[in-house]
Formats: C-alpha cells, sequence, structure tokens
C-alpha cells in the first residue's frame, strides 16, 4: 500500500480527492473519513465566496479565544482578492 503521510505532509492518492469541511477546526471531513474518489464527486465549483487567511496563534485553544482573534483579525486576514470570485 502506498504511505499517505510521509515526513507531515499527505499525500492524496491519483484519482482521489482530499475534502475540507465548511468549518476547518471543526468538521469531519477527509481528515476523519478518509479521501474522496473522483466518481463521487458530483458537479463543479463555481464560487469562492469567503476566504480567510488563518495564521495558528497560542492563543487559539479554545472556541472563545479563536472567535474573538478572528473578530479582531478579520480586516487584515480576509483574504479580499478572493472574496466572491468565480471558479474557472
Amino acid at each position: 500500500m502506498h504511505k499517505v503521510v510521509h515526513q507531515g505532509e499527505i499525500t492524496v492518492p491519483a484519482g482521489r480527492f482530499f475534502v475540507l469541511g465548511d468549518n476547518r477546526d471543526e468538521s469531519l471531513d477527509s481528515r476523519y473519513w478518509g479521501f474522496v474518489p473522483r466518481e463521487n464527486i458530483i458537479g463543479r465549483p463555481f464560487l469562492i465566496y469567503w476566504s480567510v487567511r488563518r495564521e495558528e496563534t497560542a492563543a487559539s485553544d479554545g472556541k472563545l479565544e479563536r472567535l474573538l482573534y478572528t473578530l479582531v483579525h478579520l480586516p487584515e486576514d480576509a483574504r479580499w482578492d478572493r472574496t466572491f470570485h468565480l471558479v474557472r
């Protein structure tokens, strides 16, 4: 079997996709249930409606701290140039 994790990096097998949940830190996604086969994907991406640059901080251990950090740093962490862009 192909080794999926090597030195902390994940290799996505050919014909599979890594699917990330909409709430990165709190979602059950490919980190939980594995890679998605191509034949299970229906449709195409259409729009990037929100994009945030996330820097991990020492204060990001709890949900309240993460929420407060996000609210305070939203103007500089939002990737405004990607917000509401159509996916080609």
